[in-house]
């Protein structure tokens, strides 16, 4: 089915398992999708999927949003698993003073000393990506990692497997 909201995963230990969960999102043989679909975009930022806990997955999702994005990894620690999802609209919206590019997965860590490990984002394909009024400043993204401090540490993250296409 369709589900036009969006999730926030802010407990640990969940698991979001749609029906294509052993299905990579590029794959032809992918059975009917339940589809997560933010249809209302806030003036800024927003997500279909957001994310703010350790030992989340998501797998075997269509995501589509009329936000910034199709899913926002953000504040977390660690073993978060992103598979086999099909991000297949993600619009952008206003950020901030300007125009807010679309980012069909965004990681984002906030606070200096944050420390993000055991990620994994496997088996997913990010397609139609867009940014509002194609200002030039704001370039669409598939998977973009985003840092408002420095002193950050990452380790132990696997991007593999993923198909990006039409951004």
């Amino acid at each position: 089915g369709t589900y036009n909201e969006s999730v926030t995963v802010d407990t640990a230990n969940i698991t979001l398992e749609g029906p294509n969960a052993n299905t990579p999102g590029h794959s032809d043989t992918r059975g009917p999708e339940a589809i997560i679909n933010r249809t209302t975009a806030p003036s800024s930022g927003g997500s279909a999927v957001s994310i703010t806990a350790d030992n989340v997955t998501v797998t075997g999702f269509q995501i589509e949003s009329s936000a910034q994005d199709g899913i926002n990894i953000g504040e977390i620690g660690s073993n978060v698993t992103i598979s086999n999802n099909r991000n297949s609209r993600v619009d952008g919206n206003g950020f901030g003073s300007g125009n807010g590019a679309g980012n069909g997965i965004n990681i984002q860590t906030k606070d200096g000393g944050d420390t993000l490990e055991n990620l994994r984002i496997v088996g997913n394909e990010i397609s139609n990506v867009s940014s509002p009024g194609n200002d030039p400043n704001q370039r669409a993204n598939g998977i973009q990692f985003a840092g408002e401090n420095d002193n950050i540490t990452i380790r132990d993250v696997v991007i593999n497997d993923n198909v990006i296409e039409n951004i």
